[in-house]
């Protein structure tokens, strides 16, 4: 863990940046970020910096091409800095945000680069954003950033597209860009990010388009389908494990396995499984790429993009909306899936299906035999 003077804090200007269920986000103005934990209605958050920075080191490189992947350090926070981090969340956040507030007793928290800004490329490619007492250049001052969510969208097949048909994206509001680009030029500039094999680097959308295989929309879907079991299939070997602990040694070591990010198992976890693994080791290795998989269904990526005038062709200069652009593309909220989801998951579940069979009508409701 890495000790932060307070002066690290007290020296510079924050601005509230967003938040979400377990974490509200505060920048500074030189660029740095600090994700601090909450606790919801007087519990602290059971989630902790240590394990979501271990887990996010051990994870992402194991599926994402590293410069995708900001760095993140854990840092102490100072007690004093919580009064002036509680004085500026509490003028800018949501009301819905309300019912919780920083976890002080945890004196720790993740501090990263902010990724709003774009990244420099050269022969060498993109690299990692590092966390570094640097400010970007003037002009990557006000980059448009948007988040983009990617989401499993079943039953498309034989689709020379497959893998773009097979997800749909959460954007941002189009009026934000209206100033650069039209909404179809806006989608097909995401496209084309998503679908090339760059963390950072120039869209034309005069070039005919090419899906790579290792873009960073497939890296992250080879991610998700990494748990093709649902919980209706992960759920009883969860309770085979849990019945198993005062029988098995063995299953006792599994747990331990499961519940701790310092086992080795975690390093490995695009492991094929065989026939010839011994049950509960496969009951293991089935649940970790589950919890996984569930955690790249709700990560994030966040993509800065400007026009970049200078290097379209003559032709094209005078139209009203850009045909090419810079961008800049991070993976961030990869988090940590721990062994409580499954019960939370499998509860939901049910209910979605109560509420299905409550409400459906003929011929849905043979769906009650279930």
């Amino acid at each position: 863990m890495n000790v932060v003077d307070s002066s690290f804090f007290n020296s510079r200007t924050w601005t509230y940046k967003g938040e979400g269920n377990a974490h509200v986000v505060l920048a500074s103005h030189d660029y740095f970020v600090v994700r601090m934990p909450k606790s919801h209605q007087g519990h602290q958050t059971v989630r902790s910096c240590k394990d979501a920075v271990r887990y996010y080191n051990i994870i992402g490189p194991q599926f994402i091409d590293p410069s995708y992947l900001p760095e993140m350090k854990v840092i102490d926070i100072p007690k004093e800095f919580y009064v002036i981090a509680a004085d500026i969340y509490n003028k800018r956040r949501p009301d819905y945000r309300m019912n919780a507030c920083l976890a002080m007793s945890t004196r720790i928290a993740t501090l990263m680069p902010d990724v709003c800004f774009i990244r420099k490329y050269n022969q060498n490619g993109c690299k990692s954003k590092q966390i570094a007492n640097k400010a970007p250049t003037t002009a990557d001052m006000d980059t448009p950033t948007f988040c983009v969510e990617i989401k499993p969208f079943l039953n498309v097949k034989n689709s020379p597209n497959a893998d773009i048909c097979q997800s749909k994206f959460l954007l941002p509001d189009i009026t934000l860009l209206e100033d650069i680009t039209s909404v179809e030029n806006f989608i097909e500039v995401v496209i084309r990010i998503l679908t090339s094999n760059q963390a950072c680097g120039i869209v034309d959308c005069n070039d005919e388009l090419r899906i790579e295989s290792n873009s960073i929309l497939n890296q992250i879907l080879n991610a998700q389908r990494l748990g093709e079991s649902d919980i209706e299939d992960i759920y009883p070997l969860f309770l085979k494990l849990r019945d198993a602990l005062s029988k098995s040694k063995v299953a006792v070591e599994a747990m331990r396995q499961l519940e701790s990010l310092k086992s080795l198992s975690w390093n490995n976890i695009n492991a094929t499984l065989t026939e010839g693994d011994d049950e509960i080791e496969n009951i293991t290795r089935t649940i970790q790429q589950f919890l996984v998989a569930a955690s790249f269904k709700d990560c994030s990526l966040m993509i800065s993009v400007r026009p970049n005038r200078v290097l379209m062709p003559s032709v094209d200069r005078d139209r009203k909306f850009s045909l090419n652009f810079e961008y800049s593309t991070s993976l961030i909220d990869l988090d940590i899936k721990d062994l409580s989801r499954i019960n939370k998951y499998m509860k939901l579940s049910q209910e979605v299906c109560k509420c299905f069979t409550e409400r459906a009508e003929p011929p849905y409701r043979l769906c009650e035999r279930y």
